[in-house]
């Protein structure tokens, strides 16, 4: 383990990799997780001591060679597209890359812990992330890539959904890489789904924030339960994820709006939520198979 008085921030260990970032996002502060991008033109070897996140490295690109000592245990070799690093908080990681194309994911330790919190009471057992590299976990790798993608197209215009994914995230985390693993067994789909007066107090809290900034806590928050819990329970009652649910409810609203021909279509994005055309475009697109601009044209 590092010292923890030459432990970097994820800024300083950004700026220790020395190269420019082709795409970064800034939503750490509320995901608890942010993530960066950067190409690996040539074969370097770097010297990071250890980082106050907890950082997974994802190979995006074949390597022609790779190499990669953790903790004094003898290098081992890389295959490239599809492998995951993981290096929790604090320790320090000598690294020999090759070329190639690499996200770098900091999750922060407060949001893991919120998220075990939440999920699985451990009380006082610590948590700790398990020191791994060189493995292959597809649901994982497509995880971090749906999230990465997700802040970085459309920042903070769908926190919600983001929120999801970074949970999501976390417990995979958590189940597989863990002190606590026993903790998070596999994923058991749920016998039953949110009691009537649950069900009835978040969708009611729901059509009347639909204007609002929405997130999955507030939702649980409401229902009295865990987001963790909330997001199984809720896709068991409705068939839907809480974000989907959210989303459907916001176009068919805009639909009521966009029909009365009284509001631009700017003004009925803002009015169901969505922060920018483009996002509301796309979202209603999707759920009604033409634009908003079809849809009122059509009344």
């Amino acid at each position: 383990m590092a010292n923890m008085a030459s432990v970097m921030t994820p800024i300083q260990f950004q700026e220790n990799l020395q190269l420019q970032p082709q795409l970064t996002n800034h939503h750490g502060d509320w995901s608890g997780i942010r993530g960066e991008i950067r190409p690996h033109l040539k074969s370097r070897r770097l010297n990071l001591s250890g980082c106050t996140d907890h950082i997974l490295t994802l190979c995006l690109t074949p390597l022609i060679d790779a190499k990669v000592n953790v903790y004094d245990i003898n290098p081992l070799d890389s295959k490239g597209d599809g492998e995951i690093c993981l290096a929790p908080a604090g320790y320090s990681v000598p690294w020999s890359l090759g070329p190639g194309r690499y996200m770098y994911l900091f999750i922060q330790p407060a949001f893991i812990a919120k998220v075990s919190g939440e999920a699985f009471p451990l009380g006082s057992n610590p948590i700790k992330l398990k020191s791994v590299c060189h493995f292959h976990n597809p649901p994982l790798f497509h995880m971090c890539l749906a999230f990465h993608n997700e802040v970085s197209t459309l920042g903070s215009g769908n926190k919600f959904y983001v929120n999801s994914l970074a949970t999501t995230l976390v417990v995979m985390l958590l189940r597989k890489y863990s002190s606590v693993t026993e903790f998070f067994p596999e994923v058991i789909p749920a016998t039953s789904g949110l009691l009537p007066w649950q069900w009835r107090s978040v969708t009611e809290h729901i059509k009347a924030n639909l204007d609002g900034d929405l997130s999955l806590s507030e939702l649980a928050k409401v229902t009295g339960i865990s987001a963790y819990h909330f997001t199984r329970l809720f896709k068991k009652t409705s068939g839907l994820s809480p974000h989907q649910y959210v989303m459907q409810q916001r176009v068919d609203q805009a639909k009521q709006l966009l029909s009365t021909k009284r509001k631009t279509i700017l003004e009925v994005c803002l009015e169901v939520g969505f922060l920018n055309p483009a996002h509301f475009a796309t979202v209603f697109h999707k759920l009604v198979g033409i634009t908003p601009k079809a849809f009122r044209d059509k009344q």
